[in-house]
């Protein structure tokens, strides 16, 4: 399980959340993902463009520095706080699905927690918006 979530993480290719996104295009949407270089996680973020044209936005949290792009619904928030570079973590909500993972590396592996329950990501993006003074979105 460690290992097919790190691909998930390392690329962003949640194959099902994306898949989910492109059928139901204006699906409102929300994407929290921990990040530990904003540079890098560009260069891999697959269709980018499709996720422009959805109604989902994706933030990446944490950063080595500050990153300002052009798009509208994938944007980057420098957090100074070390725990965004330390521990891997995605929190997706929409109107009808819910999917949330949390990890740490241990060498080559990732250990960790990961659930699809409604209540339980909608209470983590909720505390994690108020912690952070983040927009909400849904």
């Amino acid at each position: 399980v460690a290992r097919a979530w790190s691909s998930v993480l390392l690329y962003t290719r949640p194959v099902g959340l994306w898949g989910l996104q492109r059928s139901r295009s204006r699906v409102r949407g929300v994407i929290y993902r921990g990040c530990s270089d904003f540079d890098r996680i560009r260069r891999t973020l697959p269709d980018i463009e499709g996720l422009e044209r959805s109604a989902t936005y994706m933030y990446l949290l944490g950063g080595k520095k500050r990153a300002q792009w052009d798009y509208h619904r994938v944007i980057p928030i420098y957090l100074e706080e070390g725990y965004f570079q330390k521990t891997v973590f995605l929190l997706y909500l929409n109107e009808d699905y819910a999917y949330a993972l949390f990890g740490r590396r241990m060498g080559k592996e990732l250990i960790g927690f990961h659930t699809s329950d409604f209540y339980f990501v909608e209470h983590m993006i909720s505390k994690l918006q108020i912690q952070y003074q983040l927009q909400r979105q849904i």
